[in-house]
């Protein structure tokens, strides 16, 4: 019987500390988004450069449409993220947070949208949320005083469809997007989606004159497109194998 609890004792143990490795990748890029002032600086610096945008744009501006991600992009869910890490039992997932509709305004998304809201353009959310949580994040975004947030403005996954082409085509039908807002490029186009690192990169650079007028990119270094692409097609793999392709991936000083 004591070996027995013994063993069980010992599964628990390696498993936590299983976790605690796993959530602890997201340490250092947690604490910059939740502590740098640099942070904030690139939020601002994104948010004021589409203010300049919207001005170049504001003739029949009721015709026309800005179209903004959510997480990470206008909301903040990095206290999520930190409290998986500094807490061991606390094992709820993200759409717990949801729940929770406490997220805050990313620095500089609030202002710039109302004030797109009083130039009279058209504002349009389109998240992967799925659509069984579009209450909680209507509520969430009103709460923050977001303008616009409707059923008719706010865009939910349906049906596991990750892809946004259809719900931006849906809203250019109606009105010419003259800016898109993410933070990640699949936010502003499919293209962007790539087969490798270096087939992004390529795309990236084909689209480099639409960066900072048409597409705006918030930081996020946490998650993403980007970071997919090291065990793409194939999420399955260990953490200890996804760690061994990151570290591949790192160009050292001899490369």
């Amino acid at each position: 019987m004591k070996r027995i609890l013994f063993f069980i004792i010992l599964f628990t143990v390696v498993l936590l500390n299983s976790l605690r490795i796993k959530e602890e990748r997201y340490l250092t890029s947690v604490l910059w988004q939740q502590t740098s002032a640099e942070y904030r600086a690139l939020c601002y610096q994104a948010y004021n450069i589409a203010a300049l945008r919207i001005l170049e744009h504001k003739t029949n501006s009721n015709e026309k449409a800005i179209v903004v991600d959510i997480d990470e992009t206008i909301i903040d869910n990095s206290p999520y993220r930190a409290e998986r890490i500094k807490n061991d039992e606390f094992n709820e997932s993200f759409w717990d947070w949801v729940k929770l509709e406490n997220a805050e305004a990313v620095p500089g998304a609030l202002d710039f949208l109302i004030k797109a809201h009083s130039l009279g353009f058209k504002i349009f959310y389109i998240t992967n949320r799925d659509e069984k949580y579009k209450k909680y994040t209507e509520n969430n975004l009103k709460k923050l005083g977001f303008p616009q947030v409707s059923k008719d403005h706010l865009f939910m996954r349906q049906n596991k469809i990750s892809d946004k082409s259809a719900r931006r085509n849906s809203i250019s039908k109606k009105y010419e997007i003259i800016l898109l807002i993410g933070d990640n490029l699949v936010d502003f186009s499919q293209v962007f989606y790539g087969d490798s690192i270096q087939d992004r990169k390529e795309i990236t650079d084909k689209y480099k004159d639409d960066f900072g007028t048409k597409f705006i990119v918030i930081p996020n270094p946490n998650h993403g497109r980007w970071k997919k692409m090291f065990y793409h097609r194939n999420e399955k793999i260990s953490d200890d194998e996804k760690r061994n392709r990151m570290i591949e991936k790192l160009k050292g000083i001899e490369e």
